[in-house]
């Protein structure tokens, strides 16, 4: 729906890192690979995905931009 994620929402990071959304939607992940799965499990317990690359492994802050979870 466009809407940020809410705080709290569950994020898997290709299947072994498990996260959390904070607020505003905003999501900070560690040991991104340069092809990355996350896997969302909304409140109403639905999963989501999204997909993303990241480039080469790299120790600067990355900023994805908004990215959109779907089913």
């Amino acid at each position: 729906g466009g809407e940020p994620l809410p705080a709290g929402t569950v994020v898997m990071l290709n299947s072994v890192a498990k996260t959390y959304v904070g607020w505003d939607g905003m999501l900070y992940l560690e040991n991104v690979s340069s092809r990355n799965e996350l896997v969302v499990t909304l409140p109403e317990g639905v999963p989501c995905r999204i997909a993303f690359e990241a480039g080469a492994p790299s120790k600067a802050i990355l900023d994805l931009g908004r990215l959109t979870c779907r089913p």
